[in-house]
C-alpha cells in the first residue's frame, strides 16, 4: 500500500498483497480514525472494494477516504489471519504532491523574474560597453583624421613649395637664356649694320684730284 502525506477528503488507493499470491483470500480489515478509533463505516467500504477487485496474483485493490486531519492506520489480513500488514497515513489539509508543485511553481516564477532580471542587467552593461566602445572608435578615427588632414596639408605645401622653387628656377634659366640670346643677336645686328655703313661710305664717295 501506498504511503506518505494525504489531503483530508481525498481518496486514497490500497493495494493488498496476499501471502503466497493466495486467491479468494477474502481480506478482512480495520481502519482507525485519527482519533484511534475504529471506524466501521470505512471499514465495511474497504472490505467491500477488496472483495470486488481481485486481481491475478491476489492482489486486492480497494480505498480509504479520511474525513479529519491526522494518523490514519489500516490494518489487513486475509480470511485464514495470515499476512498482516498495517500502513499508517499522515492526512493534512493539502498533500504532498499539492505542496511540492505549488513550491515548484513560485520556485519557476522566481526563477523566471530572476532571469529576467539578469538578462535586463547584462543587456544594459553590453549597451553600456557598446557605447563606450563606440565613443573609443570615434574618438580615434576622428584623430587620424585630424592627422592624416595634418599630413595631407603638409604634403602639399612641401610639394607647393617644391615647384614654385622649380618654377622660379626654370623662369630664370629661361630669363638668361633668352637675355643672352637677345644680347647676340643685337651685337651681331649692329655689327651689320656698321658693315653696311662701311661699305655704303665707300660706295658715295668717286675718286677726286685736287
Amino acid at each position: 500500500m501506498a504511503q506518505g502525506i494525504y489531503k483530508n477528503g481525498e481518496k486514497i488507493n490500497l493495494t493488498y498483497q496476499a501471502v503466497g499470491g493466495l486467491s479468494n483470500a477474502i481480506p478482512v480489515c480495520k481502519i482507525y480514525n485519527s482519533a484511534n478509533a475504529s471506524d466501521t463505516g470505512k471499514q465495511s467500504t474497504l472490505k467491500s472494494a477488496l472483495l470486488a477487485n481481485e486481481k491475478a496474483g491476489g492482489r486486492y485493490l480497494g480505498y480509504l477516504t479520511p474525513d479529519t486531519t491526522g494518523r490514519w492506520t489500516v490494518c489487513i489480513q486475509d480470511k485464514n489471519g495470515d499476512g498482516l500488514v498495517s500502513k499508517t497515513y499522515e492526512i493534512g489539509s493539502a498533500n504532498l504532491d499539492s505542496v511540492v508543485s505549488n513550491l515548484l511553481v513560485k520556485q519557476s516564477a522566481i526563477n523566471v523574474a530572476t532571469a529576467s532580471d539578469m538578462l535586463l542587467a547584462q543587456s544594459a552593461i553590453n549597451a553600456a560597453v557598446a557605447s563606450d566602445l563606440l565613443l573609443q572608435i570615434s574618438s580615434v578615427k576622428s584623430g587620424l583624421l585630424i592627422t592624416q588632414s595634418a599630413v595631407n596639408v603638409a604634403v602639399a605645401s612641401d610639394m607647393l613649395l617644391a615647384q614654385s622653387a622649380i618654377n622660379a628656377a626654370t623662369a630664370s634659366d629661361l630669363l638668361l637664356a633668352q637675355s643672352a640670346i637677345n644680347a647676340a643677336t643685337a651685337s651681331d645686328l649692329l655689327l651689320t649694320q656698321s658693315a653696311i655703313n662701311v661699305n655704303f661710305a665707300a660706295i658715295a664717295s668717286p675718286a677726286m684730284v685736287s
